[in-house]
């Protein structure tokens, strides 16, 4: 019985050996699919990332150019540009990878928004609705607040 099991032994390596390469083999399939997986979800978030940030950049530009011709705006619409516009553009150029960017017209308007924004501030001069609008229904004692 232990010749039978002697005879037997090379082949049992033989075919643990075989299985050990082939799920090597799929395993290393696998790793090459998760790594282009995870490369094109990198790439795929970075243009998203640029792609909002260049929204965000055109915002601040209209919103700019409204304020140079004379539009005027509510605290809201200024607090909304500030907030999801300023920030998420100055969020993505401030990563050193966007430096080299150019962004110097959205910069000078960013600098002319905070201007207004303050001057507004300082003198309670944003746009107003009359008291007697009211955006929110069932809810008289509030004024309406929507964007220009």
């Amino acid at each position: 019985m232990s010749q039978i099991w002697a005879s037997a032994i090379p082949a049992v390596i033989a075919a643990v050996v075989s299985l050990i390469t082939f799920f090597s083999n799929k395993n290393s399939k696998v790793l090459e699919k998760l790594k282009e997986l995870d490369d094109r979800q990198i790439k795929m978030e970075e243009k998203f990332d640029y792609e909002r940030a260049s929204q965000a950049r055109t915002r601040i530009l209209r919103f700019n150019n409204e304020l140079m011709c004379g539009i005027n705006h509510t605290k809201d619409s200024f607090d909304d540009i500030i907030e999801n516009s300023i920030d998420v553009y100055e969020k993505y150029y401030s990563d050193p990878e966007h430096k080299n960017l150019k962004n110097g017209i959205a910069k000078s308007a960013i600098k002319n928004i905070y201007r207004i924004y303050d001057l507004k501030v300082q003198t309670n001069s944003f746009l107003q609705y009359p008291k007697e609008v009211n955006t929110h229904e069932g809810d008289s004692d509030r004024t309406g607040s929507a964007a220009c």
